[in-house]
């Protein structure tokens, strides 16, 4: 009976690391390719579970994304625009403590539009962490970031048209604010950093 004591614990980790759900990649491809299983990234935000990863291939995306959980959004040349009078392309809300919200590798696109464009990420009321980084612009389009009552923001490597920090902890970091497009860095409350931003 004692040779089958300290093989116990071995069993039980054995038992819940096998219960425990695997980390997904769930695909998005705006033409329906090969391997993918959806066609717009909302639908795909919609089925992840936290910790899962939302790829993003190359393609035209005009949604507004909305995002509660703990996932990784990954962009594969994916493009994203703004729908008309929308808040913003992606609205990340009520991420809770312990998850991380990341999001990367998407570009801003102004969908043909001679004006341009601003392509809109607002993070509010996250307890978790967000990862906004390598977000880069086309044409006209460029990106706006809007946080409020988020207890931990970084954006990293983007290019930014304006910023808004309200009663958040936000830090920038090599972020170029665009002097030809500037409309502003405004903070109210809480704590930004800048490093190394221009």
């Amino acid at each position: 009976m004692s040779n089958l004591r300290p093989a116990l614990p071995t069993l039980l980790l054995a038992f819940y690391a096998a219960a425990a759900p695997a980390q997904r990649t769930l695909v998005v491809d705006a033409s329906g390719g090969a391997g993918s299983q959806f066609r717009a990234i909302q639908p795909a935000v919609d089925a992840a579970l936290p910790g899962d990863i939302v790829l993003v291939r190359a393609g035209l995306y005009r949604e507004v994304v909305l995002v509660d959980k703990g996932i990784r959004l990954i962009g594969q040349g994916a493009r994203m625009t703004m729908q008309l009078f929308a808040p913003g392309a992606v609205q990340v809300h009520n991420v809770p403590r312990g998850q991380t919200f990341a999001m990367r590798g998407f570009i801003a696109d102004d969908n043909g539009d001679p004006r341009g464009g601003t392509v809109i990420v607002s993070v509010e009321n996250c307890a978790g962490l967000v990862s906004l980084r390598d977000l880069r612009q086309s044409n006209l389009a460029q990106w706006a970031i809007a946080v409020g009552g988020s207890a931990q923001v970084h954006v990293t490597d983007v290019v930014l048209r304006s910023a808004r920090s309200q009663d958040s902890s936000t830090v920038f970091e090599r972020v170029v604010f665009d002097p030809a497009t500037l409309q502003g860095l405004f903070v109210r409350g809480g704590d930004v950093d800048c490093v190394r931003c221009s």
